[in-house]
């Protein structure tokens, strides 16, 4: 909730379509026409609103293949944001995204690759958005072991 007045809800409607719904007015309202390209888009996972007039949301490619959308709202309308290309030949979404300033933030997801003997490997995406762009964080270089397998440590600041 932005305010006692003013909410977003993410979620999925008929056939993986997605949903939107806001609150204003002192009830929920289908926003789901504000995101504009919503015939490409797939289940929305996870909105982030930094004030009434900007916002951040995850979505899901609409066939859970490829890659995921990340939208910015800019007060008017949601637009499509650019994203880094993490592979050409995996499976990969964000399934959160949080922001410090209007100019930082994260978003993290997970990352799947066929092995060679065809096991899945899911490992974690961590994006970082920094003066208007966003970058795939190298998340391997802060892995440290600990007594329960392994903790991922990002430096902030």
């Amino acid at each position: 909730m932005v305010s006692a007045s003013d909410g977003w809800i993410t979620g999925t409607g008929t056939d993986n379509a997605p949903l939107l719904l806001r609150y204003t007015g002192g009830r929920w309202v289908d926003a789901t026409a504000s995101i504009g390209n919503g015939g490409t888009l797939g289940r929305l996972l996870d909105v982030f609103m930094r004030s009434a007039t900007e916002g951040w949301m995850t979505c899901q490619a609409r066939d859970f293949r490829g890659s995921p959308t990340l939208l910015h709202y800019d007060g008017t309308k949601w637009s499509v944001s650019s994203l880094p290309s993490i592979t050409s030949t995996s499976t990969w979404d964000i399934r959160s995204i949080t922001m410090i300033s209007a100019t930082e933030g994260w978003a993290v997801g997970e990352h799947e690759v066929k092995s060679p003997n065809y096991l899945t490997l899911v490992t974690p995406v961590i994006l970082h958005y920094h003066n208007g762009q966003w970058s795939d964080y190298t998340w391997q270089d802060y892995l440290t072991p600990s007594p329960h397998g392994q903790s991922i440590n990002i430096p902030v600041g």
